[in-house]
């Protein structure tokens, strides 16, 4: 889920995290990969792009469209990702200016840099 119920933000952030198998709890503010960030129908998208090998043709036939109308929501999914991934170069700056200014400890800068890199 990555969109609230109640008021359909999209910019839900992930809490805490549970190991089933040994039970430990992870709690603060964790980061999430950009595809994991997406929006529904982008997410849906993605998934059928990679089941179907990236073969546009394929998947427009699949699900019933043109190529040049999946071809423009493709385009939609690549600009939604190439935002999440500027706004977390963005983050890294700040993140970096923090710990420049001590604001931030160096480990727990890092540990928030690893985080957006590679999602929690």
């Amino acid at each position: 889920m990555n969109q609230c119920p109640i008021c359909e933000n999209q910019h839900l952030q992930v809490r805490q995290l549970h190991c089933c198998e040994c039970g430990v709890d992870f709690e603060g503010t964790l980061e999430t990969p950009p595809l994991k960030r997406l929006g529904i129908q982008d997410s849906l998208l993605a998934e059928q792009l990679i089941l179907h090998g990236g073969n546009l043709k394929s998947l427009a036939d699949e699900i019933g469209i043109t190529y040049p109308t999946l071809r423009k929501r493709l385009d939609c999914l690549i600009g939604s990702l190439t935002a999440l991934r500027v706004a977390d170069e963005q983050k890294i700056e700040k993140i970096l200016g923090d710990m420049e200014s001590r604001k931030l400890s160096s480990h727990e800068g890092t540990r928030r840099i690893k985080e957006l890199k590679n999602g929690a």
